[in-house]
């Protein structure tokens, strides 16, 4: 018993039952008060003739009430041997050997000669514990999104900073051999209100800023060559190919800030500024249909999927850039 209150709680206990009338003070800030102890079933004791054999030391006969075996028993995995079957051996389910064996996951890799607990533990008394428990919890706070149609659509501000309140809680635990079987909250005290967070989300459309949502940029294909070091150099953007058509659309709203061939290996290419912060590369193109200055909206065709330039086949190389920086594609596109 003592494994689970000290000798002062019980004595508390005690205390309290010689005198059931006298009131019980409310438990304070991360406090724990025991209200009572006692076992799940009556034990007494009567003297016996047995073998000497039979008879168990102090120490074995509290193992025996508490574990209900003196003997756990342990299985050495084998080669070839999985959890279920294992499990299955030992009378036991999957979720009870999980149990035992504390650290162990329904998917772990099971490796030879590995010892693992398959005595399920079915104590002959347990100890249950009443206790009164006093501890200060976080309040979540509330998010309001508000619309402003003065700010740019994908533009927002914090209006009002989200702050967590305080609550005091009063509980009732039963716990038996340690685990809590049952929790009741008796009383609950606000503390601090929490304080709302406040974001303002703008919702203006201009034609020619993107609201940073990218589309696909042809009409489907696949992801032929990521970003990254390739051949010894950097690869600064993505290559699609084999689209159902070959029609190359703009990723978002936005102004052409360049269209045409440097001779850079890029061949024909289109540059567009969406005014946000990101611009974005259409490169390899068989022809281009805008031209400089023009505003495009998010989907529209700007030209046609091609193999200019340093290109081993027809696809589109993609390139999108943040605040003048190259970013991976892939981290915008949906």
């Amino acid at each position: 018993m003592l494994e689970h209150v000290t000798e002062e709680e019980l004595a508390e206990v005690e205390s309290r039952k010689e005198s059931p009338n006298l009131p019980v003070p409310e438990v304070k800030d991360n406090e724990t008060r025991i209200l009572d102890v006692k076992l799940t079933k009556e034990v007494s004791q009567s003297e016996e003739k047995v073998d000497p054999q039979e008879v168990l030391s102090v120490q074995e006969a509290v193992q025996l009430l508490k574990k209900g075996t003196l003997e756990e028993k342990k299985y050495q995995v084998k080669e070839g041997d999985v959890l279920g079957s294992i499990a299955n051996a030992h009378n036991l389910t999957l979720a009870e050997l999980l149990i035992l064996n504390e650290g162990l996951t329904e998917d772990a890799v099971l490796k030879p000669g590995r010892e693992l607990n398959v005595t399920v533990l079915r104590p002959f008394v347990e100890v249950v514990v009443d206790r009164q428990v006093y501890a200060e919890e976080e309040m979540a706070y509330e998010k309001e999104v508000i619309e402003d149609s003065n700010m740019f659509k994908g533009d927002t501000k914090t209006k009002q900073e989200g702050q967590v309140g305080m609550k005091g809680v009063t509980s009732s635990l039963t716990e038996q051999n340690g685990r809590v079987i049952k929790k009741e909250v008796i009383k609950e005290t606000v503390l601090k209100e929490p304080v709302k967070e406040i974001i303002v989300k703008g919702t203006k459309m201009v034609p020619s800023r993107g609201d940073g949502t990218f589309v696909w940029p042809t009409n489907g294909g696949y992801v032929s060559s990521r970003q990254g070091y390739r051949w010894s150099r950097m690869h600064k953007g993505i290559d699609i190919a084999r689209p159902s058509n070959y029609t190359i659309k703009a990723a978002d709203n936005g102004n052409v800030v360049y269209a045409g061939n440097k001779g850079d290996g890029y061949g024909n290419k289109i540059i567009i500024d969406h005014n946000n912060g990101y611009r974005t590369m259409y490169a390899h193109l068989a022809s281009i249909s805008v031209s400089v200055g023009q505003t495009v909206s998010r989907g529209s065709s700007i030209g046609i999927m091609g193999r200019t330039g340093n290109s081993t086949g027809i696809h589109l190389h993609f390139e999108v850039y943040q605040n003048g920086k190259i970013i991976d594609p892939l981290s915008k596109l949906n």
